[in-house]
């Protein structure tokens, strides 16, 4: 594969390829919704304790012993070159198959990207509003996208985060990165997160071009950088 086409297809694409992927995108979406009744919900002690014997019933049947996964985890044998799209569903931060992400959903312009996202409150840190660790996460995605957007191969070397307010939780909010400038190696992203008007958080970052380098081979060396 081209590098141009990994730079195309390196975003969560809009409609799953096989029915395996449909459905590993209900189940995150359904496990977001569990996962919030742990923090949110009083709910009756018995239905949760149904529920929990009913998760665990299922967990065994999929064959997790001790914490172990017994599938095939990562790309790092090359097939993230196959299906980067993929391998992009999976993302903490904007995969929808990954009931840990919100999801962060990116859109990319000529020059720039944009992102929409919505906290519930899973990721709630001071009372209302997003945790800063949060925040820094998707800030460093939407940086990060943004240099991709560029079609620069790269990974990030230092994130700042200035928080400008709270970020609050249960509300649309909207990010913007795009690439500044370029210094040999180092690539010069910045960022905003906003609700509505209000920006509610500042980030620069410094990406390090990887231009000539096998992404996946890169990982692996002792020293990313």
């Amino acid at each position: 594969m081209t590098p141009n086409a990994i730079y195309d297809r390196f975003i969560v694409p809009d409609s799953p390829e096989n029915e395996l992927w449909a459905l590993k995108r209900d189940l995150a979406a359904q496990f977001r919704q569990l996962m919030q009744l742990c923090v949110t919900s009083e709910g009756d002690v018995q239905n949760f304790a149904k529920l929990k014997a009913l998760l665990q019933d299922q967990i065994e049947t999929f064959g997790f012993r001790d914490g172990k996964n017994p599938y095939k985890s990562g790309y790092g044998d090359g097939s993230f070159y196959e299906s980067p799209e993929w391998f992009e569903d999976r993302n903490p931060v904007v995969g929808l198959s990954n009931p840990l992400s919100p999801p962060l959903k990116i859109l990319r312009h000529a020059e720039h990207i944009t992102a929409t996202v919505r906290y519930s409150a899973l990721y709630e840190g001071p009372p209302g509003n997003v945790h800063g660790g949060y925040v820094a996460a998707a800030m460093d995605q939407a940086l990060g996208h943004a240099a991709i957007n560029a079609r620069i191969p790269c990974m990030t070397g230092t994130l700042s985060v200035r928080y400008k307010a709270p970020t609050p939780i249960e509300q649309d909010l909207t990010v913007f990165a795009k690439l500044e400038n370029t210094e040999g190696k180092k690539l010069i992203v910045r960022g905003q997160m906003k609700h509505g008007e209000k920006v509610t958080a500042e980030a620069e970052g410094i990406f390090i071009n990887l231009t000539g380098k096998n992404f996946v081979e890169h990982l692996k060396q002792p020293s990313a950088a």
